[in-house]
């Protein structure tokens, strides 16, 4: 006989799919969904942007660009004897733009603790937010004997 969580483990699934499918659904111009290699975030692919989320499906940075993406790959690679996470984009212009992606708590101002203190006095859980910084390690550039 089953326990409990392994019952709610599919539940927990499909409503993580459909609210993933709705992310994607409307923007209808979304073309590519990648995971991290960590399984901690992942981005939207749209033409002129990317959008990288949290597993609980908050939007944490947005990458633009006046040309057009092309595609996109989360790769894990050793630098310095360190292991990290990159985003490789290949875009319109011929080059793949390489990033280095950190997921980081940010800790509320106190102007905004104030305002969610008076807002949800019943709720004590400290809530983290998190956002990405995303900052150009590279770009690679191919040959131009064309």
């Amino acid at each position: 006989m089953r326990g409990r969580g392994a019952a709610s483990l599919p539940l927990g699934i499909g409503a993580y799919s459909i609210s993933l499918y709705r992310i994607v659904a409307d923007r209808a111009e979304a073309e590519q969904v990648k995971f991290s290699p960590l399984g901690t975030h992942f981005a939207v692919l749209f033409p002129k942007k990317i959008e990288i989320y949290s597993l609980s499906l908050n939007l944490l940075n947005t990458l633009e660009t006046k040309s057009r993406y092309n595609s996109l790959l989360f790769a894990e690679v050793d630098l310095d004897g360190l292991p990290v996470e990159v985003l490789c984009v290949g875009t319109e212009k011929g080059v793949v733009e390489v990033y280095d992606v950190d997921i980081v708590d940010v800790e509320e101002s106190d102007d905004e603790k104030d305002i969610a203190e008076d807002e949800e006095e019943e709720e004590e859980k400290e809530q983290v937010t998190q956002v990405a910084e995303v900052e150009r390690i590279g770009t690679l550039v191919g040959h131009a004997n064309r």
